[in-house]
């Protein structure tokens, strides 16, 4: 498998594909090649480029699961935990959360509906902000990545707070009485 990614690394380094590409081959590489104690790419390049570090080195470090995984914690916070949608450390999961959000949203009695979660969940995912979590290969330079990851992560939380309001029906004071493409403009 490491040799594999140090030719996948090499390729990638004359810029002659996307961050998606890599992405894509990195994940083939992991699934097709017998694991030799290495833990997922995806993880070392993301927590390597929000680190600023290099995402050469990033991969020959190892990981551990506990890096990876949440602990599990007591029965009752587990319960506590589930059917709540909350911000997670890569933005690509951040975007398939924000589309389950739309389709919470615009289909639940009693949310106030809104179309922001779907356009939030498209400008997110891997082809927009998303990519920035995989390896810079010079489209941007690594302080936008830096200041795009930062943003990100910044006003998620403020995201899924909001959500939760919406789909309780109790918007924010400055949002009540919006409706439709009112409240998705002022959203924006």
């Amino acid at each position: 498998r490491e040799d594999a990614l140090a030719a996948l690394r090499a390729e990638a380094a004359d810029g002659s594909m996307s961050a998606s590409e890599f992405l894509k081959e990195a994940e083939r590489i992991r699934q097709t090649h017998p694991d030799d104690g290495s833990d997922d790419v995806r993880v070392k390049v993301a927590d390597a480029s929000q680190a600023g570090e290099s995402v050469t080195d990033a991969v020959d470090a190892p990981l551990t699961a506990s890096d990876v995984m949440p602990p599990l914690g007591t029965r009752k916070e587990r319960r506590d935990r589930q059917g709540r949608l909350e911000p997670k450390r890569f933005i690509p999961a951040n975007s398939q959360a924000y589309e389950v959000m739309d389709g919470i949203l615009n289909s639940e009695e009693g949310a106030i509906r809104s179309r922001w979660f779907k356009a939030a969940s498209d400008v997110t995912g891997l082809t927009g902000v998303g990519s920035v979590d995989g390896v810079n290969l010079g489209v941007l330079s690594d302080q936008d990545d830096a200041f795009l990851r930062y943003t990100h992560h910044a006003l998620a939380p403020e995201n899924f707070a909001l959500f939760d309001r919406l789909r309780a029906g109790d918007p924010p004071e400055e949002l009540k009485g919006l409706s439709g493409k009112d409240l998705d403009y002022a959203l924006v």
